[in-house]
């Protein structure tokens, strides 16, 4: 009788895995969906490209919509049969605007928009699993801080004092503050 491999003993037959997280929160400050693709340098150690994607929109008399793509460059160190440590370096950009409805004139103007991109460190805990070629795991906590950011902002002649603090808020939300990495499932395939 044969019993089933661990993650560890599957992992050594591995050298790609393509996963897929549908939801999750971080290295973007709201919730995100996204792909990795890692490279086994070793079974305890996989070289890891993430992608991630948000989109917001939100519309009634004043308007919203937030978009915000983030790449980066990990090491995930197997520490354990499934437990690992992630470290790395990646960019996010964010494009940004906001209107507002006039209901007396029933018009919409456009109050203020930006743009830009920081660059972030990346640090998380998690466990992946393997059984034969399907995987699933879990960034369970981590940290991205910001290292730098770059942003472009454009202010109508119809923004209000009120309108450009809300915009530079949603920009250090965005783009200058740290996030948190909390529950980003994923699930795939490796080979």
């Amino acid at each position: 009788m044969s019993s089933a491999k661990t993650s560890e003993e599957t992992r050594q037959d591995q050298q790609f895995s393509v996963l897929v997280n549908p939801a999750g929160f971080g290295p973007s400050a709201t919730v995100s969906t996204g792909a990795f693709l890692s490279y086994y340098l070793s079974p305890e150690t996989a070289l890891e490209f993430e992608y991630m994607s948000s989109a917001f929109a939100l519309s009634f008399y004043d308007s919203y919509t937030l978009r915000m793509n983030s790449y980066a460059l990990t090491v995930k160190q197997f520490v354990a049969n499934s437990f690992y440590l992630r470290a790395g370096v990646g960019n996010k950009t964010a494009n940004y605007s906001y209107s507002n409805y006039d209901i007396f004139q029933s018009t919409t103007s456009k109050r203020g928009q930006f743009s830009g991109n920081s660059i972030f460190g990346i640090v998380a805990v998690g466990n992946q699993w393997s059984i034969n070629k399907f995987t699933i795991g879990c960034d369970w906590i981590g940290f991205a801080p910001v290292l730098s950011s770059s942003i472009s902002e454009t202010f109508t002649s119809t923004a209000t004092a009120d309108d450009i603090d809300r915009i530079k808020n949603e920009e250090g939300h965005d783009l200058k503050d740290n996030v948190a990495i909390v529950t980003r499932f994923y699930l795939g395939m490796s080979f």
